[in-house]
């Protein structure tokens, strides 16, 4: 096995690197906090570059469908148009900046908020479904959930003056409360989740062959 694709060393190398990191918001030493922001900036240019060899994944992926012209082949060929488009005009000279505004102005936001629109429409389906009047604790939910609603929309005043005083109390209070235990939740989760990264535990980062032999 080559000694890159050796687990053990990655386990080392994250060890170390997540030892010195959170070392340096404990320990005050100039030499530690320099290699803290120069391991910041050195992810940072590992994640652009992650990015760029994840572009080039998908456009040989989809011109591969678009050879083959296989289903809605032609899906896949707007799909590598606009990327190699917006590509070139992102890291082009001087008449670019124009043409790039307009494509994302007028084609991307546009693109971005009927996806918004679409995805609202699923959502209001969703809650339909999973919140059925079939108990107390439902109709509670359904209940605050429309006064919220009410609570933004223009004709909240007109239907009732105690709607928008309501709606607010409950974002103000039990939403808030709900949302902190929440985030909570996610933080421990999240430091579970980091130190069986740093430990080696972390089945995910483990490369496909080993997992499949165990």
């Amino acid at each position: 096995m080559s000694i890159l694709r050796d687990r053990r060393l990655n386990d080392i190398i994250v060890f170390i690197i997540a030892v010195i990191i959170i070392a340096s918001y404990i320990i005050v030493w100039a030499p530690l906090r320099t290699f803290t922001s120069e391991a910041s900036a050195w992810g940072s240019v590992i994640a652009g570059f992650t990015m760029f060899v994840g572009a080039i994944s998908a456009a040989v992926y989809h011109v591969n469908k678009v050879i083959r012209r296989e289903e809605d082949w032609w899906l896949n060929a707007y799909f590598v148009a606009m990327l190699f488009i917006m590509f070139f005009l992102g890291i082009g000279g001087v008449g670019t900046k124009q043409a790039y505004n307009f494509i994302f102005t007028n084609i991307y936001r546009q693109i971005g908020t009927a996806t918004s629109a679409l995805g609202g429409l699923f959502l209001i389906s969703a809650f339909y479904r999973s919140f059925r009047l079939q108990n107390i604790e439902a109709g509670i939910v359904i209940v605050s959930a429309v006064i919220v609603g009410f609570t933004f929309a223009t004709v909240a005043g007109s239907m009732s003056p105690l709607i928008k005083p309501m709606g607010i109390w409950l974002l103000t209070y039990p939403t808030m409360a709900a949302m902190r235990g929440i985030m909570m939740c996610i933080a421990i989760g999240a430091v579970a989740i980091s130190l069986r990264v740093v430990l080696g535990m972390e089945r995910g980062l483990r490369p496909i062959e080993e997992d499949v032999t165990q």
